[in-house]
Parts: structure tokens; C-alpha cells; sequence
């Protein structure tokens, strides 16, 4: 029984490292849960889950495991993988953040154009903004989009890798360059 607890226990602790990592509220893994189809799951279930007032059901174990995008073995503490699937999730986590991040600071610098753009030329000092925000949009926030997409491309190759899939699919590989040419331009 004392296997069965510790067991229990890793399981219950990295239920929670996985929800706060994500920044999820007990409510929200139940409504995730919920739209999988695992019926009777509130926050307050998940409390007790985590608490460990309330044992887990295998359902509901491999649906927080699919939800943490990690395995069952990662969520329980097993060593045979677990370490791989945090790593995977780690690559995954920094490369979508990359290309979130990269996505607002395009956004970002069109915006800012667009503007510097409609400013009035007879407006006095429209000249010397428009230059100021030029350099910044050209120096510093399109050195960022470039630097956020090596990233995000870096972090691609990586979890795959680890993944065991090493070379990027053709669609993959095209829409990474198309990404790369857009923030070129």
C-alpha cells in the first residue's frame, strides 16, 4: 500500500505542477476535461484530485495526461520517458510562445507604420517622428521578429528531434521559410 500512495502522491503533485505551469484554474481542467467527454469532473474534483480526497479514475488520469500534452508514465513519475516528455513540452511551450510573440510583434510594426504613415505633413516634427519610428520599427522590433522566428524554427527542429523525427516535413519546412521570407519583407 505505501508504493501505492507515493504512486499516488508524484501523480496528485504533478497533476498541479502541470496546471500551474499552464496557468489553469482547477475550473478550467474540468471544463477541459469535460469537453473530452469525462463526465463528473468539477473543480472542486480536481481540488480533491490534487488533494488527494479523491482517487483518480484511469479515464480521467489518460485525459489529464493527453490534456498536459505529456505521457501517463510522465504524469505518475515514471523515469522511462518522463524526462523526454517534459522536454517535449518544454520545446513545445517555448515554440509556440516564440511564435505568439512573433505574431504580436508584426502586428505591432504594422500598426506602427500604418500610423507614421497617416501622421500630416504639415504637422511640425512629423518628419523627425516619422524617422524615429522608422528606426525603431526597422532597428529593434524587426530584429525581434527575426530573432523570435530563428527561435521558434530552433525549437521546431529540436522537439522533433527529440521526438525522434529529425527532418521537418516538406509542408513543415515551407511554412517555416514562408514565416522567415514574410518577416524579411
Amino acid at each position: 500500500m505505501a508504493v501505492q500512495s507515493a504512486v499516488e502522491a508524484r501523480f496528485r503533485q504533478r497533476v498541479k505542477k502541470q496546471r500551474d505551469r499552464r496557468d489553469w484554474s482547477q475550473a478550467d481542467v474540468a471544463k477541459m476535461l469535460g469537453d473530452k467527454g469525462i463526465k463528473g469532473i468539477y473543480p472542486t474534483t480536481i481540488a480533491k484530485i490534487e488533494s488527494g480526497e479523491r482517487a483518480v479514475r484511469i479515464d480521467e488520469a489518460a485525459a489529464l495526461a493527453d490534456l498536459f500534452e505529456v505521457s501517463l508514465d510522465a504524469l505518475l513519475g515514471r523515469k522511462h520517458n518522463s524526462q523526454v516528455d517534459e522536454l517535449a513540452y518544454l520545446l513545445r511551450l517555448l515554440r509556440d510562445t516564440a511564435r505568439d510573440s512573433s505574431q504580436q510583434v508584426g502586428a505591432t510594426m504594422e500598426t506602427i507604420r500604418e500610423q507614421l504613415e497617416e501622421l500630416p505633413k504639415e504637422f511640425v516634427g512629423a518628419d523627425v517622428l516619422q524617422r524615429v519610428g522608422m528606426d525603431t520599427w526597422s532597428t529593434h522590433l524587426y530584429a525581434a521578429l527575426e530573432a523570435l522566428i530563428r527561435l521558434e524554427t530552433l525549437s521546431e527542429k529540436l522537439l522533433r528531434r527529440e521526438q525522434g523525427r529529425p527532418e521537418l516535413s516538406e509542408e513543415a519546412t515551407m511554412d517555416l521559410e514562408v514565416r522567415e521570407d514574410e518577416a524579411q519583407s
